[in-house]
């Protein structure tokens, strides 16, 4: 009887052991940090609808980010989760930078000076902002046109909107 060869002999265990590592990646449980992650933004989607302060909101973004961060630093993470939780992220930064011009400012045109290179910016960005800005006629200042007596509760609530819709998708992705 001819001698057989470490591969012969165990033949079976090896495919067994492949076969586990082959299911073991394509595994579809989302990780506790993903979990988290998702909860963090659904957290900020509901505060918003409840109503928030600049502060709680500002403490609420950066527990996301950090959630969203954690869970990225994992080597398995999902772009079909980590995608939409950025670009939600994107949009709660940009809610709150929005936001800090009616915090800072004094008067409205330094509001407006405040305000319209964002909405601007935002209009690129988030399709729902831009739907706004276009209803939007804008004043000549000088040289320069604003954008006065802009409604920053509706641009506030286009941008959670917005973030909201991603956190759904990631959500989905979960599961």
């Amino acid at each position: 009887m001819p001698k057989q060869t470490f591969l012969q002999k165990n033949r079976f265990l090896i495919f067994i052991a492949c076969l586990s590592l082959t299911l073991s990646s394509c595994s579809t449980a989302a990780s506790p940090e993903a979990k988290e992650a998702v909860a963090a933004f659904q957290k900020i989607d509901s505060r918003v609808e409840l109503g928030i302060n600049i502060t709680d909101y500002l403490s609420q973004v950066s527990d996301a980010k950090l959630a969203l961060e954690k869970y990225k630093s994992l080597s398995n993470n999902n772009k079909k989760i980590t995608q939409p939780l950025e670009f939600a992220l994107n949009a709660h930064v940009s809610a709150l930078d929005f936001w800090n011009c009616e915090v800072q400012s004094n008067d409205a045109g330094s509001l407006a000076q405040c305000q319209t290179p964002k909405l601007e910016a935002f209009a690129t960005q988030f399709p729902k902002v831009k739907t706004y800005v276009d209803k939007l006629e804008p004043d000549s200042v000088g040289r320069e046109k604003l954008f006065f007596g802009v409604n920053t509760r509706e641009v506030l609530s286009t941008l959670w909107s917005e973030a909201k819709t991603e956190t759904t998708q990631a959500q989905a992705a979960l599961n």
